[in-house]
């Protein structure tokens, strides 16, 4: 698991190398992380987020009309207070070497069986993130179920990652990417975090 050493001066972290992998995209990477959220953690929160109504966004930022349903946390408290806010912003900052990232959105995605997919790319760019970081919330996935994250580069598909519980993904800036709904027969919705951070402190406005 991941001890956070920052508070005493250090950059280091204590981290289950093997369960953390790097992928290039561009001048970019995508690292995928498994096994850093325990899975009592994991457990719990899906618990607490399917006990929760989700909003239907007043608008698609596609522009066809397909709705997206999310719901949004304090930012501050959830990553202050809750095991998966404090581990996701330690990986960011011990892999980033980023002592200073910020949280600036904290969002989840709650897709059905046979629904429409969503391109997450746009939604990145208006938010202007350094870098998002997706927690996947479900408790039990098979491949057979579907769900892929898929990331392209120069029009082809680069990389394919499937919603394992508990897995993390650190993404930096906002590459093509699409989050694919779970396919028709999986007997329940999947359901994703999106945690956005600023690298650096920005004078407030």
């Amino acid at each position: 698991m991941l001890t956070d050493l920052s508070a005493n001066g250090s950059t280091l972290s204590e981290l289950e190398r093997g369960d953390i992998r790097e992928f290039p995209l561009g001048e970019k990477k995508i690292v995928v992380i498994d096994g850093q959220v325990p899975a009592s953690a994991t457990e719990n929160f899906h618990r607490n987020c399917v006990s929760l109504s989700f909003k239907r966004a007043p608008r698609d930022l596609e522009g066809n009309g397909y709705p997206v349903f999310c719901l949004d946390f304090d930012k501050y408290s959830f990553c202050s207070f809750t095991v998966v806010g404090r581990t996701c912003g330690m990986l960011v900052r011990n892999l980033l070497s980023c002592p200073d990232a910020v949280a600036t959105g904290v969002t989840a995605l709650i897709t059905f069986p046979g629904e429409k997919d969503i391109v997450l790319t746009e939604i990145l760019r208006r938010s202007a993130a350094d870098v998002t970081v997706y927690y996947h919330i479900n408790r039990e996935w098979t491949h057979r179920w579907g769900g892929e994250t898929l990331f392209y580069e120069d029009g082809d598909t680069r990389l394919a990652v499937l919603p394992k519980p508990g897995r993390i993904l650190l993404v930096e800036g906002a590459p093509d990417h699409l989050y694919t709904a779970p396919r028709q027969g999986c007997p329940e919705p999947k359901l994703m975090l999106a945690i956005t951070y600023d690298l650096q402190k920005r004078p407030r406005s």
